[in-house]
């Protein structure tokens, strides 16, 4: 039998979803990216009218009548964040946010990272750990196909390593246009969806709070302070790390001013 989680995270990667599970796993069954990438194939699929909307949803329900968790913090659940609403009308959901800039930096900062990882491991003597590598590979740069059909693990050497390149400046504006549009989504979905709630990652520190709302439990949430997790793997000594600046300085005007008026729409919005 399927059960209602408790809480549902509906952020975007780099957004302290892996800090949610591990801070709610104190005291609940909390799970972070549970079944990723089976989930996201059947996403991508269904976006390329290879798998009916009815079957993601039952593929969707299934993966959480086997979890039965208390917390679902994956980060794929914007996809079918309304669908997601209707399956699980009871549940209470989380919209961690950040800045655009900062998050398109993140974003392309973990993609690196992935690149550096596994190009190494695909030289490994060992056959089994260099496949899996060339096998992860190939299916995060189709996941990552969701969020930008230019963004693939090996962008900086697409764009020639020059953030003024056509292809470099392609990537952000997609990336920009993909955070406004979810952002324009929670802004609408905040209007009849009073279960959903709505915290800049600047104030994450409020989780504990906002959590205790939500559980009827003894824990004494705020005995323990709310972790963080988003640190880039790239060190920001490197050339090829990326920040908001960086970002604003490539990115077209009038996506920034849009991603400002959502995230002012977005702090309106954000749990009192």
């Amino acid at each position: 039998m399927i059960k209602d989680p408790i809480l549902i995270n509906v952020s975007l990667p780099k957004t302290s979803s892996s800090s949610l599970a591990d801070y709610c796993n104190q005291y609940c069954f909390a799970t972070h990216e549970a079944w990723h990438s089976d989930m996201t194939t059947a996403i991508l699929k269904n976006r390329l009218g290879e798998y009916p909307d009815q079957s993601l949803r039952n593929f969707y329900i299934f993966r959480n009548t086997f979890y039965q968790h208390d917390v679902d913090s994956s980060t794929f659940n914007h996809f079918l964040m309304e669908d997601i609403f209707t399956i699980f009308p009871n549940s209470s959901y989380i919209y961690i946010y950040r800045d655009c800039s900062s998050w398109v930096a993140s974003m392309l900062n973990m993609w690196h990272s992935f690149n550096i990882l596994h190009k190494k491991r695909m030289v490994d003597t060992d056959k089994n750990v260099s496949q899996s590598s060339s096998e992860w590979l190939d299916w995060i740069n189709k996941y990552s196909t969701l969020y930008s059909s230019n963004l693939s693990d090996d962008f900086w050497n697409l764009s020639g390593f020059n953030i003024q390149s056509l292809y470099f400046k392609k990537l952000v504006s997609d990336l920009i246009n993909f955070w406004i549009q979810l952002g324009n989504r929670i802004v609408n979905a905040k209007k009849t969806n009073h279960n959903l709630y709505i915290l800049p990652l600047a104030q994450s520190c409020q989780i504990p709070v906002f959590l205790k709302s939500l559980f009827d439990s003894d824990f004494d949430f705020q005995s323990v302070e709310y972790p963080t997790s988003n640190k880039s793997s790239i060190s920001k000594e490197n050339d090829m790390h990326l920040n908001a600046a960086l970002i604003d300085s490539v990115a077209p005007r009038i996506l920034l001013k849009d991603s400002s008026d959502v995230y002012n729409q977005l702090s309106s919005l954000k749990i009192q």
